[in-house]
C-alpha cells in the first residue's frame, strides 16, 4: 500500500480486517504504531490508541511507517446450554 499524508479510518479498518486471517488461523490487533521521521520533533515511533485517521507530518519525506502488530488468537468455541433442570437424587 502506498502510505499518502493520511490514511482515513475506513482504509484503516480495511487494513485491519484483512489481515486478521491467514492460513486458516485467526488474528488479532495487538499493537498499530506509526514511525515518521520529520524535523519537527523528537518522537519517531508513535502508538495509535484510537482507530480515526491517521496524518503523517512531512508527506513529501519517504522515511514513513504504519506498522501493524498482531498476535495469535484462538478460535473460541460456545458451550451448549441446557434449558432443563437436572433432577437430583437425596437421600432420604
Amino acid at each position: 500500500m502506498d502510505i499518502n499524508d493520511e490514511i482515513t479510518r475506513e482504509e484503516l479498518l480495511c487494513l485491519l480486517k484483512g489481515n486478521s486471517r491467514d492460513n486458516g488461523l485467526r488474528y488479532s490487533i495487538l499493537y498499530i504504531l506509526k514511525y515518521n521521521i520529520s524535523s519537527l520533533g523528537n518522537e519517531f515511533l508513535t502508538p495509535i490508541r484510537k482507530i480515526e485517521s491517521i496524518v503523517f507530518e512531512n508527506p513529501d519525506d519517504d522515511l514513513k511507517e504504519l506498522l501493524l502488530v498482531y498476535f495469535e488468537s484462538e478460535l473460541k468455541t460456545t458451550r451448549r446450554v441446557y434449558l432443563e433442570t437436572r433432577k437430583s437424587r437425596r437421600r432420604k
